[in-house]
């Protein structure tokens, strides 16, 4: 039976369909090599006129008239460069894979708009899979972006799980892009990224963007003495609130019993930008400091730092919803 309309619809190259099988819930089609076709290692690239031995596999490819389809192929192994036979190269399948390389890209590009379980439903595939692919082809987007313009970046942590597990996330300030994500926030974490990059490129970035994390001082201290370090204002008001609400609770620990109301639950009026303040607010924060002077100086400082001039360097942290990769 002649099947070249799905030949043609599927355009795998030196593929054509023989066997087609449609049913209610999905369809399945056998793929047969055209002769002559060769072989490529996976390993080397060489092209090999025979296959060492052939197996059956199934993988998944774009759905036809709302139903998933199923690619039957059979693979071959090649006597080549290693001392084991080697699985062929296919360009439209990857290694072990169990999805076409352009349904992936094609759920890649659903889950930027629609939830992964959503996508999962949609092509009768589980959530973890979905998920698997999606991060993969994230992961592969940020490879392929061309770093050879950087000049100012952000670095951040993120945490991604309890027990204090981090990322580290990394931002081209111009491009508003995240351009490399790792494991952890220590230096050696930072390190790997700054190793990848050229030295050319190194030495163009002149400004970094971070908070008061040491250990990222160190790892850009190391590989861009000339970059001039700012900490964000993010972190700069984070650490100046904490330090404020320190003053508080130390200067109530020095009050008496009856004396400690006047400073209870009054943190928020103290830590909020004054103009965020209700008048009844400003009047009770006004009276707070007019009755403890050491409160009213270290108010005073957090204050002036608002003054940060560059909003540029705030540290952005929206992904893939907003476009950045």
């Amino acid at each position: 039976m002649c099947h070249d309309s799905i030949t043609e619809i599927l355009a795998i190259k030196d593929f054509s369909a023989s066997r087609v099988e449609v049913a209610e819930e999905r369809i399945d089609i056998w793929l047969s090599r055209e002769d002559g076709t060769g072989f490529k290692c996976g390993r080397c690239g060489q092209v090999h006129l025979i296959a060492h031995d052939l197996h059956e596999v199934t993988v998944q490819d774009l759905p036809m008239t709302g139903r998933p389809v199923y690619l039957h192929v059979a693979k071959a192994r090649v006597a080549c460069c290693a001392k084991q036979p080697e699985l062929e190269h296919l360009a439209w399948v990857e290694k072990s894979a169990q999805q076409t390389v352009r349904l992936k890209w094609a759920i890649y590009g659903e889950c930027t708009h629609t939830a992964v379980n959503e996508v999962a439903k949609r092509h009768a595939l589980s959530w973890d899979t979905v998920k698997s692919i999606d991060k993969e082809l994230i992961k592969v987007r940020l490879a392929r972006r061309d770093l050879s313009g950087l000049r100012r970046l952000s670095i951040d942590e993120v945490a991604m799980a309890k027990r204090h597990r981090y990322l580290t996330v990394v931002t081209d300030l111009n491009e508003r892009k995240v351009v490399w994500v790792g494991e952890g926030r220590k230096s050696k974490t930072l390190n790997k990224f700054f190793k990848s990059l050229p030295e050319q490129t190194r030495r163009q970035i002149d400004v970094v963007a971070i908070d008061m994390w040491q250990a990222y001082r160190k790892s850009v201290k190391k590989w861009l003495p000339h970059a001039k370090i700012v900490f964000d204002k993010f972190h700069v008001m984070e650490h100046l609130s904490r330090a404020l609400d320190e003053v508080r609770r130390e200067e109530a620990r020095r009050l008496e019993k009856d004396e400690r109301t006047v400073l209870k639950h009054k943190r928020w009026v103290l830590l909020k930008g004054q103009e965020n303040l209700s008048p009844k607010q400003q009047g009770t924060l006004k009276e707070l400091l007019a009755e403890n002077e050491n409160l009213q100086k270290a108010k005073v400082v957090k204050r002036r730092a608002y003054g940060f001039r560059d909003p540029e360097y705030f540290v952005l942290k929206i992904y893939q919803a907003c476009g950045r990769i």
